[in-house]
């Protein structure tokens, strides 16, 4: 069920696409966080209209920028597996035995969460996974990081600051020696079956690697309902997409 709040924003959004684009409707897609808001736009597009109407096409933003990449998005059953064959093989290199899929799949849903950070920052993998200090030697090593990039750095770093004293976090510390390489190699495992996480799909197409731009032609105008916190990533893409075409448009 909707709540009044968000009733009331999507029956904005419906006045406002109608003025905008009015008998066009067909030819725009609506692109929205998730699918919950679909529906309802529509019933308030038919209220607001008053007559029968063409709906635009509606997507999650999962959907619609899938629709860009030439790899195929990976289900998470498969990023697991990829991620536990590199590890283990970068294990092996060291001469080290292999981990367990059990044992490995709580730190495989920390590892890939945190792949996806650096990706939907645009972040430096080297950077953020090289260094194994506290955030005082971040500053002093990267002065000149603004603030949001030391608060990034800070989501990775702050288990690690409080002196490394359990072997948790002694466990996390030989981990992240590993990273870098790790988020190389998996990467590279995936392209090679022309698969692709999410978070580097849409980093593919802030910076236009093994991406298709043209695809926002498809439709005369591209509006994107309901971002109010974007990522770096989805930030320069949108930026671009703005100025290359100005096919696309933000209601907040």
């Amino acid at each position: 069920m909707e709540s009044v709040n968000e009733g009331k924003f999507l029956n904005r959004v419906a006045a406002d696409l109608l003025e905008r684009f009015g008998n066009e409707l067909q030819d725009v897609a609506i692109v929205f966080n998730n699918k919950r808001p679909q529906l309802y736009l529509k019933k308030y597009l038919a209220e607001v209209s008053g007559k029968p109407i063409w709906s635009p096409q509606m997507y999650t933003i999962q959907e619609f920028l899938s629709r860009g990449t030439v790899l195929v998005p990976a289900g998470q059953l498969k990023q697991f597996f990829v991620l536990y064959t590199c590890y283990n093989e970068l294990l092996k290199g060291e001469g080290k035995e292999d981990v367990s899929p059990d044992e490995f799949y709580p730190l495989a849903e920390i590892i890939l969460g945190d792949f996806s950070q650096v990706d939907y920052y645009l972040a430096n993998a080297k950077e953020i996974f090289g260094l194994i200090e506290d955030i005082a030697e971040l500053q002093l090593q990267f002065p000149n990081f603004d603030e949001e990039q030391l608060q990034f750095m800070r989501t990775f770093w702050g288990s690690f600051s409080a002196k490394k004293q359990n072997q948790m976090q002694e466990r996390f510390i030989e981990l992240w020696q590993r990273m870098p390489l790790l988020y190389v190699n998996f990467h590279s495992r995936l392209a090679k079956e022309n698969l692709v996480t999410n978070a580097r799909m849409y980093r593919n197409l802030a910076e236009g690697k093994n991406s298709d731009p043209e695809f926002l032609k498809a439709f005369k105008h591209t509006v994107f309902v309901g971002f109010n916190a974007l990522s770096k990533a989805e930030e320069q893409f949108l930026s671009s997409g703005r100025k290359k075409d100005g096919v696309l448009s933000i209601l907040m």
